[in-house]
């Protein structure tokens, strides 16, 4: 324990391939007097043994290293003694997509690199990554467990029958579990709507990893798009969404505007706008913590609508919920079995 703060001390394994990034990392921890670190540099091989002998709190990975050292890492680091891991992303078409397929085989979240090292934008990264590694070392549970806990089957088709969307939520961390719904539900589902946390450029790759594995047609929002079964929409970084009745036919608005609870895109705008045009023919789901999309459930939920809600341990999300406000409020595990069994 670090009597100065009152914080626990953090083991951090750093494995990156950029010495300006990897000594930034270093030196911050160091100097802060917070962390005890382990620097791996361009040997991605000799992480897992420093992993296996020196059993880090924390691992941030760079997703600069080949796709496959990548995955072979992650796989071992799961099967040996599973840690929260934080992806490093360049700006790179393969850096995202080694991004999101490691979120997809263990790694619970991940920043970006900045396109520039200057100063400020290396203090911004910084930041995000003590905020995230404080987050996950304080809280982290081994979610990998949840596939082994219930089966992901396809959904029946009755209740499908009778909705016309499905609003999904998530946060980075819980996008693995969207492409596992997304990709066992049938080719004639109802639209699907993803808000998410994705910055700006994540979207597009995203987009196109879940379409290889949906039957459904996966693409980024367009204004104006029309709301259609058999189509699973994702939301854009700083664009708000709303639905619009013109002549008789839902379509998408993309809008910017002030953030709602710190989000743009907002899923209690998206949310609102849904009760308004749909009424009760909505599902929605929220992955995740924070209070973006609570409110949207809940006027959701006394709209008819059939609603599920993640719950957390010490979040905001449950402040304002009351016995009747969201139709299942679950740990992770237990939602996501909730939403196939009711489906």
């Amino acid at each position: 324990m670090d009597s100065s703060s009152g914080s626990k001390k953090i083991k951090l394994l750093i494995v990156e391939n950029s010495e300006k990034i990897l000594q930034l990392i270093s030196n911050h921890y160091s100097s802060a007097g917070k962390s005890e670190t382990l620097e791996i540099t361009h040997d991605i091989e000799s992480a897992y043994s420093s992993l296996i002998k020196s059993r880090p709190d924390a691992i941030v990975l760079s997703a600069d290293f080949p796709g496959i050292s990548v995955h072979h890492f992650l796989e071992r680091a799961s099967q040996a003694n599973p840690i929260p891991i934080i992806m490093l992303s360049s700006h790179s078409l393969k850096s995202k997509f080694i991004t999101l397929q490691a979120l997809e085989k263990g790694a619970v979240d991940f920043i970006v690199k900045p396109p520039s090292l200057i100063e400020e934008a290396l203090s911004s990264m910084m930041s995000e990554l003590e905020r995230k590694l404080r987050y996950y070392t304080g809280s982290f549970s081994l979610m990998d467990t949840i596939e082994e806990q219930f089966p992901f089957t396809g959904v029946g088709k009755e209740i499908l029958s009778g909705i016309d969307l499905i609003v999904i939520t998530a946060q980075n961390n819980r996008l693995k579990y969207v492409s596992r719904i997304v990709s066992n539900l049938p080719e004639n589902s109802p639209c699907i709507i993803l808000i998410h946390e994705l910055p700006l450029g994540f979207s597009k790759t995203f987009a196109g990893r879940l379409n290889e594995k949906s039957v459904m047609k996966v693409k980024e929002v367009e204004n104006g798009e029309t709301i259609e079964r058999g189509k699973v929409i994702i939301s854009l970084c700083d664009f708000h969404l709303r639905l619009n009745n013109e002549s008789g036919k839902i379509n998408l608005e993309c809008f910017t505007g002030e953030k709602v609870h710190g989000q743009r895109p907002s899923a209690d705008l998206l949310m609102f706008s849904a009760a308004e045009h749909l009424q009760d023919r909505v599902v929605a789901i929220k992955f995740g913590s924070g209070t973006d999309g609570i409110n949207g459930l809940k006027l959701l939920r006394h709209s008819g609508c059939l609603t599920f809600c993640e719950e957390m341990k010490d979040s905001s999300s449950s402040a304002n919920l009351y016995p009747g406000d969201i139709n299942y409020y679950q740990p992770l595990p237990d939602l996501i079995s909730s939403f196939f069994k009711i489906l």
